[in-house]
């Protein structure tokens, strides 16, 4: 595997593939980038934000992008533009999201005092529900999540003292 060249001096967080030629990476500032001839080439792709974005995930076409500031920005065209859906919040953010179909997805991260946060749409990113919760009674925030069904997922997280955590819901909440 060698080396890409992505044309920013921009951290970037995560990156997520469709195929071998596409694919999308998002980082701080707001930062998008795409590609579609395999990396060799990345072009910038508007935000319209300034938080830093954490998490992409895609299933087909449709995509969420999860940020500080609890920021939560949608795509229908593989990642060719973006629409927001929230953002400016104090405090808080989503590190983790995943689609899990081309309507149903999920981020997981923090709210502005200091909760472990789970949000789902079931309309590829237009409309969240969000579900605060603790790690077993302690302050913390989720860090990613996956989900097998739209019921049945689990969030990793870190509590405030450093420990780890993981939760489980078998019923989506």
């Amino acid at each position: 595997m060698g080396p890409l060249t992505s044309g920013t001096i921009i951290t970037l967080h995560t990156v997520y593939l469709f195929d071998p030629n596409e694919g999308v990476a998002v980082g701080e500032q707001g930062l998008i980038l795409r590609t579609t001839d395999g990396g060799a080439v990345w072009q910038s792709v508007g935000s319209s934000v300034k938080d830093n974005l954490r998490s992409v995930s895609f299933s087909g076409v449709n995509g969420i992008c999860g940020g500080d500031s609890q920021t939560i920005l949608y795509s229908t065209d593989s990642g060719a533009s973006w629409q927001i859906r929230q953002t400016g919040f104090f405090g808080g953010g989503f590190p983790g999201s995943h689609m899990l179909s081309a309507t149903i997805g999920f981020v997981a991260g923090q709210n502005s005092i200091f909760q472990p946060l789970v949000g789902n749409t079931t309309d590829g990113g237009v409309n969240w529900t969000f579900q605060s919760f603790y790690f077993d009674g302690n302050e913390g925030g989720c860090t990613d999540t996956l989900f097998f069904d739209q019921n049945t997922g689990v969030v990793s997280g870190i509590l405030f003292d450093g420990r780890g955590a993981i939760a489980r819901t078998t019923d989506g909440e």
